[in-house]
């Protein structure tokens, strides 16, 4: 099992180079759905067994179930058709890979909102951490191996940004669920503390004049 899921890692980046110019970028064809989630994970003396209804979106247009790996996105601060509208890049490596894609929707956004309109109050602001959402998807993903037959099929996490932190996260915290991540743009270690968090900003303004002729 162990090298049957590393044997999708490298062929995975090594298609992001050549992904576009094979393929044009597939249509966009989304089923919305909703997954009954646990409100808290980690204390169920607060909650007992209360869920709330989670946003996400999967297709299986390019997958070859038995075959096929699972590219799951972890959503991030935004609705998540947002990003599904905007991440071509996953669908184009999915219709290569003959993978099924979900698109799952972060706590709080969108229309995943555990207490409804009251749900940014401050009362009820404390079940919005990164843990909390990291166990949601760890939950969806495994639910969904069940319910599409999937069990043996590598899942590879994907995200951009806080989304991409949470991906590499999700590889760390459950190895068990995700076999690989692919973290685009991720402040892993400045906000981890261990980088220097303007290094990023003086690479991409620094501009040298004399290149130009200016004085």
């Amino acid at each position: 099992m162990e090298t049957r899921l590393a044997a999708w890692l490298p062929l995975l980046l090594s298609l992001a180079g050549k992904a576009r110019a094979v393929y044009g970028t597939p249509q966009y064809d989304f089923e919305e759905k909703y997954f009954e989630q646990w409100l808290d994970h980690f204390n169920f003396e607060s909650y007992g067994n209360r869920t709330f209804a989670q946003r996400y979106l999967m297709t299986d247009k390019f997958w070859k179930k038995g075959v096929g790996p699972i590219f799951f996105y972890t959503g991030n601060e935004g609705d998540i058709w947002d990003f599904a509208q905007n991440s071509g890049f996953i669908l184009e490596l999915a219709e290569q890979q003959n993978a099924l894609v979900v698109f799952a929707e972060h706590r709080y956004y969108g229309k995943s909102l555990p207490f409804g309109a009251a749900s940014l109050q401050q009362e009820h602001i404390g079940l919005l951490s990164m843990e909390q959402a990291l166990a949601d998807y760890a939950v969806l993903i495994m639910e969904l191996k069940k319910q599409c037959g999937a069990q043996d099929s590598p899942v590879i996490a994907f995200g951009g940004s806080y989304g991409g932190m949470l991906s590499a996260y999700m590889r760390m915290k459950y190895p068990h669920v995700v076999a690989g991540a692919l973290a685009a743009s991720a402040p892993v270690l400045s906000v981890a503390g261990l980088g220097d968090s303007n290094q990023f900003f003086r690479d991409v303004t620094a501009v040298n004049c004399g290149s130009f002729g200016w004085v």
